[in-house]
């Protein structure tokens, strides 16, 4: 090949890509996605047998914070048939709580195994709860069954794995007493003494039970928008040691309070939570999330 001026050089090297990529997209429209070695997802959520609608506030206005949070969901093997099931997190509205009513509830659908899924929330005895937030699994007590632990915005819940199909709420016994506003929840055994221990992160002090009032900071440019989280305290997080007996001792309580007005401040402060360091675990903690490692 000639020596080319540097730019010249560039230049056919640029439209050498451009046509080889307009090949291979001109290939590509009579090849389907498979005979390109492309994964294709189809959705099978109705064959499946999966039928679930959240509830999160009122559908047409939402005008507090927790209401544009969505429910969470998780896979674990409850029944130990080596299939993974699923567990739908269900939210609630300010009417449903002023109301009293208690028609929502979670869904815990069984894998049969076969791509369908069973709906055994009544018989495996999940009731419905408060708002409900996220959701964490772990064996509590090394019974080799998948215990269940729902973060809510209200009194957290953690269900108990008989073993036999169905869960028993044992959080009263257990001696974990959380109120007000759980976003999410880890397992994870930090003292290694066998047992799993359970961190639970908050994001805000208040809720349907604890509303602000209306305030600027419930307004953007003159217009009504949701409040929070600028102008709200935020809510401590809380780390309980497994004793060993399906109970929990509190171990630890974060407490700092994000009162600052700033948004920018409150979104970007961050806790970094060391537990002692020839245990291997660190919790990263931020306002809206947590990460252990």
């Amino acid at each position: 090949m000639p020596n080319l001026e540097p730019g010249i050089n560039q230049s056919l090297k640029r439209i050498g890509t451009i046509l080889f990529g307009l090949s291979l997209l001109a290939v590509s429209q009579f090849l389907s996605a498979s005979d390109l070695g492309v994964p294709v997802f189809r959705d099978v959520t109705e064959e499946a047998g999966i039928r679930f609608q959240h509830v999160n506030g009122a559908a047409e206005k939402k005008d507090y914070i927790f209401e544009a949070k969505g429910g969470g969901i998780g896979f674990f093997d409850y029944d130990n048939d080596g299939w993974l099931d699923i567990y739908l997190v269900q939210g609630s509205s300010l009417e449903e709580i002023k109301e009293k009513k208690s028609g929502l509830s979670d869904i815990l659908y069984r894998n049969l195994g076969n791509g369908r899924f069973e709906d055994v929330t009544a018989k495996a005895g999940i009731k419905p709860g408060f708002w409900g937030m996220g959701v964490a699994f772990a064996d509590i007590d090394n019974d080799g069954y998948v215990d269940i632990y729902r973060t809510n915005l209200g009194p957290d819940i953690l269900y108990r794995n008989r073993g036999d199909g169905s869960f028993e709420d044992i959080t009263a016994a257990s001696g974990i007493r959380i109120d007000g506003w759980s976003t999410s929840a880890a397992f994870g055994d930090y003292d290694k003494d066998g047992f799993v221990d359970l961190y639970v992160a908050r994001y805000l002090d208040y809720g349907p039970g604890k509303l602000p009032p209306k305030t600027p900071d419930c307004t953007y440019l003159g217009v009504s928008v949701l409040c929070g989280p600028r102008g709200l305290a935020g809510a401590g997080d809380y780390l309980f040691r497994n004793k060993r007996d399906r109970t929990f001792f509190g171990l630890a309580q974060d407490t700092s309070q994000l009162r600052d007005t700033n948004l920018t401040t409150i979104l970007s402060q961050s806790i970094v939570f060391w537990l002692q360091e020839i245990m291997n675990l660190t919790i990263f903690r931020t306002p809206h999330s947590h990460i252990c490692l």
